[in-house]
């Protein structure tokens, strides 16, 4: 469920990245912003890149699933 509601949640924040050709400006948000000064510039390929920003979002659901469960809060639907 997080893994949809997360991204939907911080696209609402966002800020201006600059402006294109035409003068308009653009916005960027957490996820785009991280992934473009973190991840896109590792290795030679993209798709490193990529897999990267996926493991650490992974990683990074887990931490807070191992947290819940040594805390015993577990969420019913």
């Amino acid at each position: 469920m997080l893994s949809g509601l997360v991204p939907r949640v911080l696209a609402l924040l966002r800020w201006p990245a600059g402006v294109d050709a035409q003068g308009a400006v653009l916005w960027t948000s957490p996820l785009p912003w991280v992934y473009q000064s973190l991840f896109a510039g590792i290795g030679s390929d993209p798709r490193l890149g990529s897999l990267m920003f996926a493991l650490a979002n992974l990683a990074l659901y887990a931490a807070l699933a191992a947290w819940l469960d040594r805390r015993r809060l577990y969420i019913r639907v």
